[in-house]
Protein backbone atom coordinates (compact mmCIF):
# COMPACT_ATOMS: atom_id res chain seq x y z
CA UNK A 1 0.00 0.00 0.00
CA UNK A 2 3.01 2.26 0.88
CA UNK A 3 3.95 1.79 -2.71
CA UNK A 4 1.12 2.37 -4.73
CA UNK A 5 0.44 5.34 -2.26
CA UNK A 6 4.20 7.01 -3.38
CA UNK A 7 3.84 6.02 -7.02
CA UNK A 8 0.05 8.15 -6.56
CA UNK A 9 1.88 10.90 -5.44
CA UNK A 10 4.54 10.76 -8.09
CA UNK A 11 1.74 10.84 -10.71
CA UNK A 12 0.45 13.40 -9.43
CA UNK A 13 2.89 16.06 -9.05
CA UNK A 14 4.36 14.93 -12.43
CA UNK A 15 1.14 16.13 -13.93
CA UNK A 16 1.07 19.30 -11.46
CA UNK A 17 4.55 20.48 -12.80
CA UNK A 18 3.62 19.65 -16.53
CA UNK A 19 0.31 21.96 -16.44
CA UNK A 20 2.47 24.57 -14.36
CA UNK A 21 5.03 24.48 -17.31
CA UNK A 22 1.81 24.31 -20.16
CA UNK A 23 0.51 27.75 -18.26
CA UNK A 24 3.72 29.53 -18.11
CA UNK A 25 4.80 28.51 -21.63
CA UNK A 26 1.98 27.64 -23.56
CA UNK A 27 4.58 26.35 -26.53
CA UNK A 28 6.04 23.30 -24.74
CA UNK A 29 2.46 21.88 -24.16
CA UNK A 30 2.87 21.01 -27.77
CA UNK A 31 5.92 19.97 -27.70
CA UNK A 32 6.09 17.92 -24.75
CA UNK A 33 2.60 16.15 -25.81
CA UNK A 34 3.72 14.87 -29.09
CA UNK A 35 6.78 13.94 -27.21
CA UNK A 36 4.89 11.22 -24.95
CA UNK A 37 3.11 10.17 -28.19
CA UNK A 38 6.61 9.19 -29.63
CA UNK A 39 5.61 11.71 -32.13
CA UNK A 40 7.89 15.41 -33.34
CA UNK A 41 11.40 14.75 -32.23
CA UNK A 42 12.73 15.47 -35.61
CA UNK A 43 11.16 18.22 -35.35
CA UNK A 44 12.30 19.18 -31.94
CA UNK A 45 16.09 18.30 -32.95
CA UNK A 46 15.88 20.22 -36.02
CA UNK A 47 14.94 23.01 -33.98
CA UNK A 48 17.66 22.81 -31.41
CA UNK A 49 20.29 22.46 -34.28
CA UNK A 50 18.93 25.82 -35.75
CA UNK A 51 20.34 27.79 -32.65
CA UNK A 52 23.52 29.08 -32.60
CA UNK A 53 25.42 27.05 -29.15
CA UNK A 54 28.65 27.55 -27.65
CA UNK A 55 31.13 25.33 -28.99
CA UNK A 56 31.82 21.57 -27.64
CA UNK A 57 34.42 21.97 -24.49
CA UNK A 58 33.69 25.72 -24.46
CA UNK A 59 32.25 28.37 -22.94
CA UNK A 60 31.73 32.16 -23.11
CA UNK A 61 33.78 32.93 -19.94
CA UNK A 62 36.80 32.24 -21.83
CA UNK A 63 35.94 34.91 -23.92
CA UNK A 64 37.10 37.60 -21.21
CA UNK A 65 40.77 36.40 -21.47
CA UNK A 66 44.08 36.74 -23.81
CA UNK A 67 43.30 40.43 -23.42
CA UNK A 68 46.72 41.50 -24.19
CA UNK A 69 46.60 39.69 -27.20
CA UNK A 70 43.58 40.95 -27.94
CA UNK A 71 44.23 44.78 -27.35
CA UNK A 72 47.52 44.32 -29.32
CA UNK A 73 45.55 42.77 -32.75
CA UNK A 74 43.00 45.44 -32.01
CA UNK A 75 45.26 48.16 -32.11
CA UNK A 76 47.49 46.57 -34.83
CA UNK A 77 43.85 46.78 -37.15
CA UNK A 78 43.11 50.56 -35.83
CA UNK A 79 46.75 51.42 -37.22
CA UNK A 80 46.10 49.73 -40.25
CA UNK A 81 43.12 51.43 -41.11
CA UNK A 82 44.77 54.88 -40.68
CA UNK A 83 47.71 54.04 -42.56
CA UNK A 84 46.10 53.05 -45.26
CA UNK A 85 43.44 55.88 -45.46
CA UNK A 86 46.58 57.94 -45.39
CA UNK A 87 47.71 56.35 -48.59
CA UNK A 88 44.75 56.16 -50.39
CA UNK A 89 44.78 60.18 -49.50
CA UNK A 90 48.27 60.00 -50.76
CA UNK A 91 47.94 58.26 -53.73
CA UNK A 92 45.78 60.14 -55.14
CA UNK A 93 48.10 62.54 -55.14
CA UNK A 94 50.94 60.83 -56.72
CA UNK A 95 51.32 61.84 -60.66
CA UNK A 96 53.57 59.34 -61.42
CA UNK A 97 51.02 56.37 -61.31
CA UNK A 98 48.08 59.00 -62.19
CA UNK A 99 45.44 57.25 -64.76
CA UNK A 100 47.20 53.91 -64.91
CA UNK A 101 45.97 50.57 -64.22
CA UNK A 102 48.59 50.24 -61.46
CA UNK A 103 47.00 52.89 -59.45
CA UNK A 104 43.74 50.91 -59.06
CA UNK A 105 45.79 48.34 -58.02
CA UNK A 106 47.61 50.08 -55.38
CA UNK A 107 44.30 51.59 -54.52
CA UNK A 108 42.42 48.25 -54.18
CA UNK A 109 45.20 46.54 -52.15
CA UNK A 110 44.64 49.16 -49.64
CA UNK A 111 40.80 49.10 -49.59
CA UNK A 112 40.82 45.25 -49.27
CA UNK A 113 43.29 45.91 -46.21
CA UNK A 114 40.65 48.34 -44.34
CA UNK A 115 37.81 45.74 -44.84
CA UNK A 116 39.99 42.69 -43.37
CA UNK A 117 39.72 44.38 -40.33
CA UNK A 118 36.46 43.65 -39.67
CA UNK A 119 37.27 40.58 -38.23
CA UNK A 120 38.22 42.16 -35.19
CA UNK A 121 34.49 42.59 -34.37
CA UNK A 122 34.31 38.70 -33.31
CA UNK A 123 37.50 40.07 -30.49
CA UNK A 124 34.48 42.14 -28.63
CA UNK A 125 32.91 39.76 -26.15
CA UNK A 126 29.53 41.48 -26.17
CA UNK A 127 29.11 41.48 -30.17
CA UNK A 128 29.67 37.39 -29.88
CA UNK A 129 26.61 37.30 -27.29
CA UNK A 130 24.70 39.15 -29.55
CA UNK A 131 24.26 36.14 -31.96
CA UNK A 132 24.53 33.06 -29.25
CA UNK A 133 21.14 31.43 -29.20
CA UNK A 134 19.63 33.30 -31.94
CA UNK A 135 19.04 31.29 -35.09
CA UNK A 136 21.87 30.26 -36.95
CA UNK A 137 21.66 31.59 -40.11
CA UNK A 138 22.81 35.22 -38.33
CA UNK A 139 25.59 33.64 -37.02
CA UNK A 140 26.33 31.93 -40.94
CA UNK A 141 26.22 35.73 -42.34
CA UNK A 142 28.26 36.38 -39.72
CA UNK A 143 30.87 33.89 -40.45
CA UNK A 144 30.53 34.95 -44.51
CA UNK A 145 31.36 37.83 -44.10
CA UNK A 146 34.55 37.39 -41.69
CA UNK A 147 35.18 35.02 -44.62
CA UNK A 148 34.88 37.12 -47.36
CA UNK A 149 37.17 39.85 -45.16
CA UNK A 150 39.61 36.87 -45.47
CA UNK A 151 39.68 35.69 -49.17
CA UNK A 152 39.30 39.83 -50.78
CA UNK A 153 43.34 39.48 -50.15
CA UNK A 154 43.85 36.59 -52.04
CA UNK A 155 41.68 37.86 -55.20
CA UNK A 156 43.54 41.39 -54.67
CA UNK A 157 46.25 39.91 -54.89
CA UNK A 158 45.71 37.72 -57.58
CA UNK A 159 44.05 41.09 -59.99
CA UNK A 160 47.55 42.64 -58.94
CA UNK A 161 49.56 39.68 -60.36
CA UNK A 162 47.32 39.21 -63.68
CA UNK A 163 47.31 43.13 -64.02
CA UNK A 164 51.75 42.89 -63.95
CA UNK A 165 51.50 40.08 -66.36
CA UNK A 166 49.32 41.40 -69.04
CA UNK A 167 51.30 45.17 -68.67
CA UNK A 168 54.41 43.46 -69.12
CA UNK A 169 53.70 40.48 -71.69
CA UNK A 170 50.89 42.68 -73.45
CA UNK A 171 52.09 46.43 -73.60
CA UNK A 172 50.94 46.97 -76.84
CA UNK A 173 47.52 47.83 -76.61
CA UNK A 174 45.34 45.81 -79.31
CA UNK A 175 47.79 42.87 -78.47
CA UNK A 176 44.72 41.18 -76.49
CA UNK A 177 41.30 40.18 -77.99
CA UNK A 178 39.77 41.40 -75.29
CA UNK A 179 41.61 45.29 -76.39
CA UNK A 180 38.87 45.78 -79.46
CA UNK A 181 35.86 45.74 -76.80
CA UNK A 182 37.36 47.48 -73.57
CA UNK A 183 40.12 49.60 -72.71
CA UNK A 184 43.08 47.72 -70.41
CA UNK A 185 42.09 50.01 -67.06
CA UNK A 186 38.54 48.69 -67.58
CA UNK A 187 39.73 45.71 -67.65
CA UNK A 188 41.22 44.95 -64.86
CA UNK A 189 38.40 46.65 -62.94
CA UNK A 190 36.25 43.79 -64.26
CA UNK A 191 38.33 41.18 -63.61
CA UNK A 192 38.63 42.41 -60.13
CA UNK A 193 35.08 42.71 -59.57
CA UNK A 194 34.42 38.96 -60.89
CA UNK A 195 37.18 37.52 -58.65
CA UNK A 196 35.60 40.06 -55.10
CA UNK A 197 32.09 38.31 -56.07
CA UNK A 198 33.46 35.22 -56.50
CA UNK A 199 34.85 35.09 -53.30
CA UNK A 200 31.38 36.32 -51.58
CA UNK A 201 29.48 33.35 -52.91
CA UNK A 202 32.16 31.27 -51.78
CA UNK A 203 31.80 32.25 -48.68
CA UNK A 204 28.02 32.46 -48.64
CA UNK A 205 27.51 29.04 -50.26
CA UNK A 206 30.11 27.74 -47.66
CA UNK A 207 28.75 29.30 -44.53
CA UNK A 208 24.83 28.86 -45.07
CA UNK A 209 25.02 25.49 -47.02
CA UNK A 210 27.23 24.27 -44.35
CA UNK A 211 25.52 26.07 -41.10
CA UNK A 212 25.23 23.01 -38.95
CA UNK A 213 28.89 22.77 -38.98
CA UNK A 214 29.10 26.48 -36.93
CA UNK A 215 29.29 26.69 -33.57
CA UNK A 216 30.38 30.11 -30.82
CA UNK A 217 34.34 30.10 -30.84
CA UNK A 218 34.15 32.06 -27.36
CA UNK A 219 38.13 34.03 -28.74
CA UNK A 220 36.57 33.85 -32.70
CA UNK A 221 33.00 34.18 -32.83
CA UNK A 222 30.89 32.02 -35.12
CA UNK A 223 32.95 29.35 -36.77
CA UNK A 224 33.66 26.11 -37.06
CA UNK A 225 36.97 24.64 -35.06
CA UNK A 226 36.30 20.67 -35.00
CA UNK A 227 39.69 18.67 -35.31
CA UNK A 228 38.30 17.04 -38.69
CA UNK A 229 38.46 19.26 -41.60
CA UNK A 230 35.24 20.53 -43.00
CA UNK A 231 33.46 20.50 -46.21
CA UNK A 232 33.36 24.62 -46.24
CA UNK A 233 37.14 23.95 -44.70
CA UNK A 234 38.01 21.94 -48.16
CA UNK A 235 36.48 24.47 -50.61
CA UNK A 236 37.83 27.36 -49.41
CA UNK A 237 41.03 25.95 -49.73
CA UNK A 238 40.23 24.69 -53.15
CA UNK A 239 39.53 28.77 -53.82
CA UNK A 240 42.48 30.08 -52.44
CA UNK A 241 44.60 27.29 -54.57
CA UNK A 242 42.91 28.49 -57.68
CA UNK A 243 43.74 32.03 -56.96
CA UNK A 244 47.66 30.76 -55.99
CA UNK A 245 48.11 29.19 -59.03
CA UNK A 246 47.45 32.36 -60.62
CA UNK A 247 49.72 34.06 -59.13
CA UNK A 248 52.09 32.04 -59.62
CA UNK A 249 51.80 31.43 -63.48
CA UNK A 250 51.30 35.51 -64.13
CA UNK A 251 54.79 36.20 -61.38
CA UNK A 252 57.08 33.44 -63.62
CA UNK A 253 55.46 34.52 -66.81
CA UNK A 254 56.12 38.27 -65.50
CA UNK A 255 59.79 37.90 -64.48
CA UNK A 256 60.19 36.17 -67.11
CA UNK A 257 59.54 38.62 -70.13
CA UNK A 258 61.83 41.08 -68.16
CA UNK A 259 64.37 38.91 -68.47
CA UNK A 260 64.15 38.63 -72.14
CA UNK A 261 63.58 42.02 -72.58
CA UNK A 262 66.72 42.94 -70.53
CA UNK A 263 68.59 40.62 -72.51
CA UNK A 264 67.72 41.70 -75.81
CA UNK A 265 68.49 45.35 -75.38
CA UNK A 266 65.09 46.42 -75.63
CA UNK A 267 62.61 49.34 -74.17
CA UNK A 268 58.98 48.19 -75.43
CA UNK A 269 56.29 50.63 -74.19
CA UNK A 270 58.57 51.49 -71.04
CA UNK A 271 58.52 47.88 -69.82
CA UNK A 272 62.11 48.08 -68.52
CA UNK A 273 61.30 51.55 -67.26
CA UNK A 274 61.75 51.92 -63.54
CA UNK A 275 58.69 52.40 -62.72
CA UNK A 276 57.15 49.06 -64.26
CA UNK A 277 59.95 47.30 -63.31
CA UNK A 278 59.35 48.75 -59.23
CA UNK A 279 55.67 47.88 -59.51
CA UNK A 280 56.37 44.07 -60.99
CA UNK A 281 58.70 43.89 -57.79
CA UNK A 282 56.67 45.17 -55.19
CA UNK A 283 53.38 43.20 -56.17
CA UNK A 284 55.62 40.23 -56.10
CA UNK A 285 57.35 41.22 -52.53
CA UNK A 286 54.16 41.95 -50.74
CA UNK A 287 52.69 38.58 -51.95
CA UNK A 288 55.51 36.55 -50.84
CA UNK A 289 54.67 38.57 -47.74
CA UNK A 290 50.98 37.90 -47.67
CA UNK A 291 52.25 33.87 -47.89
CA UNK A 292 54.98 34.52 -44.64
CA UNK A 293 51.82 35.38 -42.72
CA UNK A 294 49.88 32.17 -43.52
CA UNK A 295 52.74 29.64 -42.60
CA UNK A 296 51.33 29.32 -38.91
CA UNK A 297 47.95 28.46 -40.18
CA UNK A 298 49.47 25.91 -42.47
CA UNK A 299 50.86 24.52 -39.14
CA UNK A 300 47.67 24.83 -37.28
CA UNK A 301 46.05 22.87 -40.35
CA UNK A 302 48.81 20.08 -39.36
CA UNK A 303 48.96 19.96 -35.35
CA UNK A 304 45.33 20.40 -34.84
CA UNK A 305 44.06 16.87 -36.33
CA UNK A 306 46.41 15.36 -34.10
CA UNK A 307 44.77 17.09 -31.19
CA UNK A 308 48.14 19.31 -29.94
CA UNK A 309 47.21 22.64 -28.53
CA UNK A 310 47.83 25.69 -30.88
CA UNK A 311 45.78 28.80 -29.10
CA UNK A 312 49.60 30.81 -28.53
CA UNK A 313 49.73 29.71 -32.43
CA UNK A 314 46.40 31.17 -33.65
CA UNK A 315 47.28 34.35 -32.07
CA UNK A 316 50.19 34.83 -34.23
CA UNK A 317 48.20 34.41 -37.11
CA UNK A 318 46.43 37.20 -35.78
CA UNK A 319 49.04 39.42 -35.45
CA UNK A 320 50.68 38.80 -38.58
CA UNK A 321 47.82 39.10 -40.35
CA UNK A 322 47.18 42.64 -38.95
CA UNK A 323 50.50 43.52 -39.54
CA UNK A 324 50.21 42.83 -43.18
CA UNK A 325 48.21 45.94 -43.70
CA UNK A 326 50.60 48.37 -42.59
CA UNK A 327 53.49 46.63 -43.74
CA UNK A 328 52.88 46.55 -47.67
CA UNK A 329 52.11 50.19 -47.38
CA UNK A 330 55.57 51.09 -45.42
CA UNK A 331 57.12 48.88 -48.32
CA UNK A 332 55.96 51.10 -51.20
CA UNK A 333 56.58 53.93 -49.45
CA UNK A 334 60.40 53.20 -48.72
CA UNK A 335 60.71 52.00 -52.69
CA UNK A 336 59.11 55.17 -53.89
CA UNK A 337 61.31 58.25 -53.21
CA UNK A 338 58.80 60.56 -54.88
CA UNK A 339 56.18 59.75 -52.44
CA UNK A 340 58.15 59.98 -49.32
CA UNK A 341 58.60 63.54 -50.47
CA UNK A 342 54.71 63.26 -51.27
CA UNK A 343 54.23 62.32 -47.38
CA UNK A 344 56.85 64.35 -45.95
CA UNK A 345 54.95 67.25 -47.42
CA UNK A 346 51.59 66.40 -46.05
CA UNK A 347 52.85 64.87 -42.44
CA UNK A 348 54.82 68.62 -42.12
CA UNK A 349 52.05 70.62 -43.81
CA UNK A 350 54.89 71.56 -46.15
CA UNK A 351 54.22 74.99 -48.32
CA UNK A 352 55.58 73.06 -51.31
CA UNK A 353 52.81 72.10 -53.59
CA UNK A 354 52.66 68.45 -54.19
CA UNK A 355 54.27 68.39 -58.03
CA UNK A 356 56.78 70.20 -56.46
CA UNK A 357 57.29 67.10 -53.42
CA UNK A 358 57.65 65.15 -56.23
CA UNK A 359 59.39 66.39 -58.72
CA UNK A 360 62.48 67.06 -55.76
CA UNK A 361 62.02 63.12 -55.04
CA UNK A 362 61.46 61.73 -57.97
CA UNK A 363 64.68 59.77 -59.23
CA UNK A 364 64.01 58.98 -62.82
CA UNK A 365 60.72 60.23 -64.66
CA UNK A 366 58.32 58.37 -66.60
CA UNK A 367 57.67 58.76 -70.33
CA UNK A 368 53.96 59.30 -71.25
CA UNK A 369 54.27 55.65 -73.32
CA UNK A 370 55.40 54.15 -69.78
CA UNK A 371 52.43 55.14 -67.69
CA UNK A 372 49.69 54.19 -70.02
CA UNK A 373 50.82 50.56 -69.58
CA UNK A 374 51.71 50.85 -66.20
Amino acid sequence: MSNLSDSTTAATLARQTLLHTTFTTPWVDNVTATNMRGEGLDELDMRNTMILDVCENHNMDSCYTKLAWKYLVVTLNFTAILVNTLHLVLLNKLTSVRGTSYLFILKLISIADIYSTLNILSFFCAFNKLFLGEHIYYAALLAAIKNHCGLVRFDTLAVASIERYLSICYPLHGSLCCDRLTRRNHLVQLIAISFWISSLLVSFFTKFLFSNELCMAPMHGPTNIGNTPSISMLVNTGYTSILSLIMLFSHIATLRQLKHIRGRGDRIQGADDRLSTQAVYYILTINIMYYICLVPAVIIMILKPLGLAVDDLAWSIFTLYSCYGSANVVLYGWRNSSYRALARGLLMRNKTSPQMSQRNGRLTTSRPAANSTS
